[in-house]
């Protein structure tokens, strides 16, 4: 074989088995990367003939469509990307704000949770509003577990322990005063006037959710006149009691009614009882115009120390009397002021033709602690035998009140009693004179 034949003869056998491994090399990459069937060869697979293969079916994938002008907390995905892709795309991306296309729950005023932002909203990561999960166990913007409230960890995320599982009262509104005073009235009989000190209570309470009245019940201890007085050497001790239903607002009719006792220890001994309300409507957030009374429910009579006086001197002799409540009626503007506080000045009338004026405050310090005052004066009446200032009633008291288990911040609440508890001030009384006794 010559030299010529044998090379064609080496070069044919190259061409062929080159062509046999560009062949085979094709159809194993065609299997893996480059190769796919046309559109007639293509086999369609059904959901659940998918199971188990490895392809996923075309349910399984979302339409990415870009949003004109709109910044993403993440980078956009792939035009086609699975659901569990990009929804762990989000929760692994929370650097940026992202914007919120959700339209406001039904019902997002509800206090205690942020409302809904609008379409569009920006809002940061982390916070919480109505509508997200977990929303409903929120306290004024904190999370599940970050509301130290009275019912402590009912409204957590976690775990409970078995005590809490126990009815307990919601001690929120649970407050605790104490303070100094001064007042005088008809049952000091001219002689000097009572100063002394005092400490109570005061609770509201939920009756049963919802726009229902609240319920509220306080008491209050006073102790005056340490040394006694020109009539008597005792010291003086009084009680009151307060417990009535009311209703706090934002915006309109806001009521109460209460009922007070008093039990007056002196040198006389007396227990009498007031109704107590107001009505009001408030307007703006923050003011509010309304009416306010208080009247008697029963009168006692008593032997009582008093002054008698002839021409030469004054002599201390005994008495008969009955007291009485003096009933007042009032009209009110109260101003609403930050985290809780208010105050009030009224003006107006009693049953016996007296004129009546005062007001009252009360300024947060911080969460717990806040600053109580008031003051009232009733004019003395013009046609009584006696001096006038035998005859007028006025107190002024100041003093600390503590909220122990207060919420934090300044969340509006409800249930804070609407009335404090009675005081000389607001349980106001009169003396008539039945007849003397001889010594």
């Amino acid at each position: 074989m010559t030299a010529w034949a044998l090379g064609t003869r080496h070069l044919a056998i190259g061409l062929l088995v080159g062509g046999w491994l560009l062949a085979s090399s094709s159809a194993a990459m065609g299997q893996h990367i480059g190769w796919s069937p046309s559109r007639d060869d293509a086999v369609i697979l059904e959901d659940d003939a998918a199971v188990g293969t490895g392809i996923r079916p075309a349910a399984e994938f979302e339409e990415i469509a870009p949003t004109p002008g709109r910044r993403l907390s993440a980078p956009r995905p792939s035009r086609l990307m699975p659901r569990s892709s990009v929804g762990r795309m989000h929760e692994q991306t929370t650097i940026e704000p992202r914007i919120v296309n959700e339209l406001p729950m039904p019902g997002s005023a509800r206090m205690g949770t942020t409302a809904s932002p609008m379409p569009g909203e920006i809002y940061a990561p982390g916070e919480i509003y109505e509508g997200m999960p977990g929303a409903g166990a929120t306290c004024c913007g904190h999370g599940c577990g970050q509301c130290p409230d009275c019912c402590g960890n009912w409204n957590s995320c976690g775990p409970v322990p078995i005590c809490t599982l126990l009815p307990r009262p919601c001690l929120t509104n649970l407050e605790f005063t104490a303070g100094v005073h001064g007042f005088t009235g008809p049952l000091n009989r001219g002689a000097s006037g009572s100063f002394g000190f005092h400490e109570g209570f005061n609770f509201g309470f939920p009756v049963c959710g919802g726009n229902l009245p609240c319920g509220q019940i306080g008491a209050l201890w006073t102790e005056s006149n340490f040394d006694g007085s020109l009539l008597e050497p005792d010291e003086r001790n009084q009680i009151f009691v307060t417990a009535g239903f009311f209703r706090r607002v934002d915006w309109g009719l806001q009521w109460g009614v209460a009922f007070d006792y008093l039990h007056d220890e002196w040198d006389y001994e007396i227990d009498l009882g007031q109704v107590r309300g107001e009505l009001g409507w408030r307007y703006c957030d923050c003011h509010e115009i309304g009416f306010r009374f208080s009247a008697g429910v029963n009168d006692d009579s008593g032997i009582f120390n008093v002054i008698d006086s002839n021409e030469q001197e004054f002599v201390i002799r005994q008495a008969g009397g009955r007291v009485e409540v003096n009933d007042l009626f009032v009209l009110y503007y109260r101003r609403q002021f930050a985290c809780g506080g208010e105050g009030r000045l009224f003006g107006g009338f009693t049953n016996n033709h007296q004129g009546i004026f005062g007001g009252d405050a009360r300024l947060p310090l911080n969460a717990c602690w806040s600053l109580a005052a008031d003051f009232v004066y009733v004019v003395p009446p013009d046609d009584s035998p006696l001096p006038g200032f035998a005859e007028e009633t006025w107190n002024v008291s100041i003093g600390l009140v503590w909220t122990p288990f207060a919420k934090p911040g300044c969340c509006p609440n409800y249930c804070r009693p609407l009335f404090d508890v009675a005081n000389n001030g607001t349980f106001a009384t009169r003396l008539e004179r039945s007849m003397l006794i001889a010594e």
